[in-house]
């Protein structure tokens, strides 16, 4: 007999299908839960606070917080630290390092197989159709998957990330969050000298006559294989570049960065872009480019011999989720988070040392290795310098041919062909 949370949790997709919008359903839903008597507590979707009075969401893909969707995030997502402090709901990638023994052993590791085995045995992936929601909870799994993939969760985690693939029509299907952002001017459209941080958006960075020209590397390299490798998951990176003087002159400037051997400076208001795009696990077993742009993070070079005001958008899952929003939102100087990418893998959670100073300004993670002593204009562009002598020929691409070597990059790791052994027993389940 179904419990009352999943009787609620039927009433809440009916009504969001009926009634046509996520914030209509959770209202109707909220006046369902007050009558049924149950607290507060879910129909809010928070618990209660932590020992710093903070109250933490419990409730994204559901306004249920029981919702077994839900609980699964949680222990995947959210790390404490030792004075109870709570991280990483919102956070584009698991608090997870090399080093971290969290999820791998303890109790940590019971209660995610548990909540595992109870999302494979009571077939939850039925329980919420919305594409969008499948896509990002898939995409928070597999993440994790290629963390853990030689650990005990590595099966159940891969088995889950089958039953919520999505057919290719419906990954294509996927909000285009850049467009929709662009189409209704959430952010402004160009730098903003009076505000150097705050992030924009151009309207024409993938208009390829436009003055932005996405970069790539020679054969089989990558513009961005530090991103590309250090990130889990199916995240596909593209690099763009531009010049003030416009296409034709972009196009000159990677042309003499190829042929000269000393590289040539660009020119002051030169600017780059780091643009993060979602691939996904789709039913016929194969990894593909999602319209979801994860992050845009741009460099604006003021002067050459100045470090780059840097600006960043993210996607958040819960305005993603709304419907009436991109689901891109500004990183502000005031954000901070736990670096996860280029660290040394030791988990500041765990160990006491690592943590002094974090969390850090999410803005200033950028200078870790951008900013280096000595690293300005090109030098400090990592798509070149990281190569050391061996010149890269930067030179225009497209983001569809960026993208297929990524992943055909990712299609030959031993993580994927982990995830691959375990399709059958995933998707025939389905």
């Amino acid at each position: 007999m179904a419990s009352q949370t999943q009787r609620l949790e039927a009433v809440y997709n009916c009504l969001a299908l009926v009634r046509g919008t996520v914030v209509q359903a959770r209202f109707y839903l909220t006046a369902a839960l007050l009558i049924s008597g149950v607290s507060g507590r879910y129909a809010l979707g928070q618990d209660q606070s932590t020992s710093q009075g903070k109250k933490e969401p419990t409730a994204l893909f559901s306004p249920v917080p029981e919702n077994i969707w839900n609980r699964l995030y949680r222990q995947l997502h959210v790390r404490s630290t030792y004075d109870g402090k709570e991280y990483g709901f919102a956070d584009l990638d698991p608090l997870l390092w090399d080093e971290t023994k969290y999820l791998r052993n303890g109790d940590s590791n019971k209660k995610a197989l548990d909540l595992l085995d109870e999302f494979l045995s009571t077939r939850a992936e039925q329980r919420i159709r919305d594409p969008i929601k499948r896509a990002v909870l898939q995409r928070d799994l597999f993440a994790v998957f290629d963390w853990a993939s030689s650990s005990n969760l590595a099966e159940r985690l891969g088995q889950v990330i089958w039953r919520l693939a999505l057919s290719p029509t419906e990954v294509d299907a996927l909000p285009d969050t850049y467009t929709i952002a662009v189409s209704r001017k959430e952010f402004p459209a160009a730098y903003d000298a009076t505000q150097p941080n705050r992030a924009f958006l151009p309207a024409d960075l993938f208009d390829i006559n436009g003055p932005w020209v996405c970069v790539g590397a020679s054969d089989w390299r990558l513009a961005a294989p530090g991103h590309d490798a250090g990130f889990d998951g199916g995240s596909v990176f593209l690099v763009f570049a531009r010049l003030p003087g416009g296409r034709q002159a972009t196009l000159a400037y990677l042309e003499q960065l190829a042929n000269l051997h000393i590289p040539p400076q660009f020119p002051e208001n030169t600017e780059f872009a780091l643009v993060r795009k979602l691939a996904l696990p789709t039913v016929y077993g194969n990894l593909m480019l999602t319209p979801i742009t994860e992050s845009v993070q741009i460099r604006h070079y003021s002067g050459v011999r100045l470090a780059a005001d840097d600006s960043e958008i993210k996607l958040d899952r819960a305005m993603v989720f709304e419907g009436n929003h991109s689901g891109l939102r500004e990183v502000t100087p005031e954000d901070k988070e736990f670096p996860v990418f280029m660290t040394h893998g030791f988990d500041p959670f765990e160990d006491n040392r690592w943590a002094a100073g974090l969390p850090v300004a999410s803005l200033a993670t950028c200078n870790g290795c951008h900013g280096h002593a000595g690293y300005s204009g090109i030098a400090s562009v990592m798509s070149f310098s990281f190569r050391g002598s061996q010149n890269p020929r930067l030179a225009e691409t497209t983001p569809s041919n960026e993208a297929e070597k990524v992943i055909r990059g990712k299609q030959m790791g031993p993580s994927w062909k982990s995830l691959i052994k375990l399709a059958n027993s995933g998707l025939t389940s389905r």
